[in-house]
């Protein structure tokens, strides 16, 4: 927006204040450096598990001071368990986890008495708000927030995902946007983004790529060792992607791990390779034609609706002769391609041939629920359902989702979710194979058309194989005590009488209880055809025995299949990791479900949180300089993020097809500090856009002066016939306090 505006002379920048992304506009019109000076990533994997630190730059320029709001997106499955705040005299704080409520409150005591502080919130399981409360004018801020995570196996590598950016979610309860402070995703910002990826693998790395950033990093092998560099100027439009491909990848897995406490934690992975033969199913296709599908073209070119047009011909192309499908288009609405799922032949074949080649990103916002609920309604018993969906993910209503599908899973239907694009919702898509008992797959920004052909028939392959569902694991104890090396008589027996008789098991130790410790997933999930399969598990408190293996067993239609994995003295390690990660997937399922009903409470859920320091729905972290602070005026100010799947030059404005309601912008007259809001609207024409933009300057409250009320400026891009309502918008805003409006496109 900042790009275009001073494009057009609409507004003008100062060099000396641009660190890169833009935060405000002053009361002379010209845009401010944000307070974000610089990003740097450090992450290091050893083997599929990695510790990322991420490190924000922070400086106020401003002559007065500021309280900086900045949302950043992190890996859906991560564990958050880090957060220092690092001041320019040499102070470190180490934020503590405190309950959301608590820690907010001590947030905010702290900057109303003058003193320094931040606050780490999650807003949704992949998005995160860093507040950075009362920096004096001048001063720099280094903070470091840590997290852990698995890494994604995808076919022989292994996946490194760091996410870049945050796509706007649609929210269906008001039909609208849910927005953060946007810049271009054309834009390269001048802060730069470090990042810096280390590997130490199990056997010898063959090669380290990116699909996402292909040309924007150099690489380095040494053996088990690789590290991989980024360049600082890469654009920022997609997330990143780094492919770790071993010699012999994916290799099974069991450990245990002491925590300084002496409590136990078990991790156990496996990469299976097992095949049967398919057997006839129903087939289902929902595919997203919301607005958002026709934006995010990559460096070819192509959006997500083209990616989603060429993923479902490759699945009608490799369909069984022996299956039933049918397709669902949905947007604001929904709409089936037969009434009923139809017998795959040349006739049916053709018809949806001609579907899918007609498709457009053209039935307005994502309403996913409904058609969900449509496909997942009934079952057959004779041909068990499986739903594929294909989406970029830009909801808001996940939770719901979950459950939908997780009760559609319940009557007998597997549910599979194929993303779309670099500005996906890891959440979302992970989340529908979660609780549908599927998998998940991406194709990501720049992907080429083997990558594609490769994921959707994987897919396809794993819903066409029995479901191996009844999957157990069991953690293995000593049961008994070494044999004596000498020969002990057997002792004589017992005389049997009334009058005295003393059975010989009296004496004997009672058996050992058995130790089950608890399993996270609750419910192990599916073994799949070259698919990592991971379970953890938290041994009872006051536990301290070590497994000295793992068996894991599931029901296939030729009989029982299982294994057994020692635990070698090497696999017994020190740490959290392992407790945190269990931890982290103990909280997921509690926030997966928007009713509670999930296998781990809200209450356990925040005991888990609190326990492990982790950031969750429920808790955050703060950090409180003690020192005594000043209390003078203090301004707010939001960091912009930068857009993936929506392009706002020119040309995709021009090109949108989104129908989803008009957005209403509030101006507040309370607001006591400048800022800039940008809010992108559709009226009902597809051919016409609405962007409004409004800067709220101080003042007091609103009284019956209108000098008192904020400007209120409208800028529409598109089409004319909006010309009149954008006039009477700047009207009815500003109450002639100086609002303009204008046209282009």
């Amino acid at each position: 927006l900042a790009l275009e505006l001073t494009k057009h002379n609409s507004l003008t920048m100062s060099h000396e204040n641009q660190f890169g992304l833009l935060h405000s506009v002053g009361a002379s019109g010209s845009l401010v450096g944000v307070p974000l000076a610089g990003v740097s990533v450090e992450a290091e994997v050893h083997d599929f598990l990695c510790e990322v630190t991420v490190n924000q730059s922070y400086k106020n320029t401003n002559a007065f001071d500021i309280e900086a709001v900045y949302h950043f997106p992190l890996d859906e499955a991560s564990a958050v368990c880090g957060f220092r705040a690092e001041y320019e005299d040499g102070v470190v704080v180490d934020a503590v986890v405190k309950e959301k409520t608590e820690a907010r409150q001590e947030y905010q005591r702290a900057v109303r008495s003058g003193k320094q502080a931040q606050l780490l919130e999650s807003v949704r399981p992949d998005i995160f708000t860093m507040t950075v409360g009362r920096m004096p004018a001048g001063s720099v801020l280094n903070i470091k927030v840590t997290y852990i995570a698995l890494l994604k196996a995808e076919g022989s590598a292994s996946r490194f995902l760091l996410p870049t950016h945050i796509a706007q979610r649609y929210s269906p309860s008001n039909k609208i946007a849910v927005t953060f402070p946007n810049v271009p995703s054309t834009f390269r910002p001048c802060i730069g983004l470090n990042v810096r990826v280390k590997f130490n693998t199990q056997s010898n790395i063959k090669q380290l790529t990116s699909p996402s950033h292909p040309h924007a990093f150099a690489a380095s092998l040494n053996g088990k060792t690789g590290e991989v560099v980024f360049a600082e100027d890469m654009a920022m439009n997609t997330d990143l992607i780094v492919l770790c491909e071993e010699e012999t990848p994916h290799q099974p897995r069991a450990c245990v791990e002491i925590a300084k406490d002496g409590s136990l934690a078990g991790l156990v992975t496996l990469f299976p390779e097992i095949e049967f033969r398919d057997v006839p199913r129903e087939i289902v296709f929902i595919i997203d034609r919301s607005g958002s599908m026709g934006f995010g073209r990559d460096h070819t070119g192509k959006t997500q609706m083209e990616s989603a047009r060429e993923a479902l011909m490759l699945f009608l192309r490799a369909l069984p002769a022996s299956c039933t499908f049918n397709i669902i288009g949905f947007g604001s609405s929904h709409s089936s391609l037969f009434p009923t799922s139809q017998p795959y032949n040349d006739h049916t074949l053709n018809q949806a041939t001609r579907y899918a080649a007609s498709m457009a990103s053209d039935m307005g916002g994502t309403e996913i629920l409904k058609p969900l609920k449509h496909a997942l309604s009934g079952s057959n018993k004779n041909m068990p359902r499986q739903v594929f969906v294909l989406t970029d993910g830009q909801v808001s209503n996940e939770s719901a989702v979950f459950d939908c599908v997780r009760a559609g899973s319940a009557m007998g239907a597997r549910t599979f979710c194929l993303g779309l694009g670099g500005g996906v919702s890891h959440h979302l898509v992970e989340g529908i194979a979660r609780a549908g008992k599927g998998t998940a797959a991406f194709v990501t920004s720049g992907g080429d058309a083997e990558e594609l052909h490769v994921k959707v028939l994987a897919q396809l392959k794993q819903a066409l194989q029995p479901s191996l569902d009844n999957v157990s694991v069991r953690w293995n104890f000593p049961t008994s005590p070494p044999a004596p090396l000498v020969d002990v008589p057997a002792p004589s027996a017992p005389v049997k009488t009334l009058l005295g008789y003393r059975s010989p098991d009296v004496d004997k130790p009672a058996p050992p209880k058995a130790v089950v410790p608890r399993a996270f997933p609750t419910v192990a999930p599916p073994v799949f055809n070259r698919e990592r399969f991971v379970s953890f598990a938290l041994f009872p408190a006051g536990h301290t025995e070590v497994p000295t293996s793992v068996t894991i067993s599931a029901s296939t239609p030729d009989g029982p299949l299982d294994v057994e994995l020692p635990i070698t003295q090497e696999e017994v390690l020190s740490g959290d990791i392992a407790h945190r990660l269990a931890a982290r997937v103990a909280i997921c399922e509690c926030e997966d479900s928007s009713n509670g009903s999930g296998a781990v409470s809200k209450a356990e859920a925040l005991t888990f949180a609190l326990n492990n320091s982790l950031a969750s729905s429920q808790t955050s972290f703060v950090a409180v300089r003690t020192e005594p602070g000043d209390l003078s005026a203090m301004h707010r100010v939001v960091v912009p993020q930068a857009v993936a799947a929506r392009e706002l030059d020119e040309e995709a404005l021009g090109r949108t097809r989104m129908m989803q309601q008009q957005l209403s912008v509030a101006c507040s007259a309370r607001q006591s500090n400048m800022q800039l809001c940008m809010a992108m609207a559709t009226p009902v024409d597809q051919s016409e856009l609405v962007s409004t933009v409004s800067w709220r300057v101080c003042s007091e409250p609103k009284t019956s002066e209108p000098k008192t009320w904020s400007p209120f400026s409208s800028l529409g891009l598109g089409g004319s016939r909006k010309k009149g309502m954008m006039k009477t918008m700047a009207r009815s805003a500003t109450l002639g306090a100086g609002g303009v409006a204008c046209r282009g496109g």
